[in-house]
């Protein structure tokens, strides 16, 4: 009430007094806030993902909103059949799905006062070579038959140049991992050498003599299959990998080991020497013993954007990423071991099953991975990637389930899982995709059982 009766005495001050009501609204500046009112929704846009189901020729289809549906919620498809149109909350979504569907189909109603809805939607198409073939590919980025001798790389973090141009003559695919093993097997269970390959004959009891042995050792290694046959680094050639390029030390610039330091390569049983970057101190690879050379890991250096993107008529990406490398990789051990467990660890890390609680809170994180579908096709709105016009429709990618865990969680996995040694940091950036992936995947989808649920990219050659 006083506040009312000195607001009437200003009024009749000002109503008396023209001019000092002018004096006063010279002074008194109004601003007028927004109120939020507490009943407003928030933004109702949401979440679609689309997945394609090749196995049952279908679509999967996932829209989690932010409020719930009501009457004005509504959903159909483009006149195409490749896109999938939601309207909700006064706005419009627009999703391009990873595959056709049939014209006639006809969409379920949204259900009223739920979050998230889902629909199976019929593929338009018959299955395609192409779709056989991504499930089976293993094709990595910087395949010999796209690189050429005028190809220069640089650091991928300061610029300078790893290996210049020119240096390379002749870009080489190497064999598959298991390669040597299958040799080897071959070559315990081939049929008898020929009688004109022989240069000794020597029985006891029907059983091989050492000199025969030695023998057909030494046509095995001549021929390219022996046990002892390996890869060695060669001035002017580069052999490639799914992760590396090995080469001489003397086709690489801008390179520096590390004094002092060496990691033992479980792989190899032997130690390594990590090779850094002089300008920025970027781990680039490591120095192989096996071979004489250099291991340049694929994710550490960038093309240099004075080269073409386009050889062969295929796109070169100048910087692949290290998902698209490591997924390649992955899908090889499963094809090669048919296991579809695997333990990302460190190169330097071993076993041991009585680490302590102080060595599992300073060891590095290890990622333990369950695949549960190498190869699919995607599409989610909250994808901040373009669609290639000359590439199938979606993204391609490997759905796994994933969690860290300790030096002593990891050792009781070693007899169920196929290890997989990475740098340290390879580990770090892929736990990291991982974590990123999971805004692309509606919010019901992102666990299970007690593993987190994510996507690797992988990556598809036009």
């Amino acid at each position: 009430r006083q506040g009312n009766a000195s607001f009437r005495k200003f009024n009749r001050r000002n109503e008396r007094s023209p001019s000092s009501s002018k004096r006063c609204s010279a002074r008194v500046h109004v601003q007028v806030f927004p109120v939020m009112s507490k009943s407003m929704p928030p933004p109702s846009k949401g979440l679609i993902y689309a997945e394609l189901l090749a196995n049952i020729r279908q679509i999967s289809v996932i829209a989690a909103l932010e409020t719930p549906c009501d009457t004005a919620t509504k959903v159909e498809l483009s006149g195409n059949g490749q896109e999938f149109i939601l309207q909700h909350g006064g706005e419009s979504t627009t999703l391009t799905l990873p595959g056709r569907i049939v014209l006639t189909t006809q969409l379920q109603k949204p259900a009223l006062g739920r979050k998230e809805l889902s629909w199976r939607l019929p593929l338009d198409s018959p299955p395609t070579r192409p779709d056989a073939e991504d499930a089976q590919s293993n094709v990595a980025p910087w395949s010999a038959s796209n690189l050429r001798e005028d190809f220069e790389f640089l650091c991928r973090d300061c610029g300078a140049v790893v290996i210049g141009k020119g240096v390379i003559k002749t870009w080489k695919d190497l064999p598959s991992e298991n390669w040597a093993e299958m040799m080897d097997f071959w070559h315990c269970h081939k049929p008898d050498v020929p009688e004109h390959e022989r240069t000794h004959e020597h029985e006891s009891n029907g059983a091989q003599g050492p000199e025969e042995l030695d023998t057909e050792n030494s046509v095995a290694t001549s021929k390219g299959y022996g046990a002892n046959t390996k890869f060695a680094a060669n001035s002017g050639t580069a052999f490639i990998d799914i992760t590396t390029f090995l080469l001489s030390p003397s086709d690489c610039s801008n390179l520096e080991p590390l004094d002092n330091q060496t990691t033992p390569a479980l792989e190899q049983k032997v130690a390594i020497r990590p090779i850094h970057c002089k300008g920025c101190s970027r781990n680039m690879g490591y120095f192989d013993e096996q071979s004489d050379g250099v291991k340049i890991w694929k994710w550490s250096i960038k093309l240099s954007q004075a080269n073409p993107h386009w050889s062969s008529g295929s796109r070169l990406p100048q910087m692949p990423s290290i998902s698209s490398i490591i997924s390649t990789r992955i899908s090889s051990v499963l094809q090669a071991q048919c296991c579809s467990r695997l333990l990302l660890h460190p190169l330097e890390w071993k076993p041991s099953p009585a680490a302590s609680d102080a060595m599992n809170k300073m060891s590095p994180s290890l990622l333990s991975l369950w695949i549960l579908t190498p190869t699919l096709r995607y599409s989610a709105t909250n994808s901040s990637a373009v669609d290639e016009p000359n590439l199938s429709p979606g993204k391609l990618a490997m759905k796994v389930f994933w969690k860290e865990v300790t030096e002593e969680e990891a050792a009781k996995l070693m007899d169920t899982v196929e290890e997989v040694p990475l740098p340290s940091e390879a580990i770090q950036q892929i736990s990291a995709c991982l974590h990123g992936s999971a805004v692309l995947l509606p919010p019901s989808t992102r666990k299970f059982q007690g593993w987190d649920v994510g996507l690797l990219e992988r990556w598809e050659e036009e």
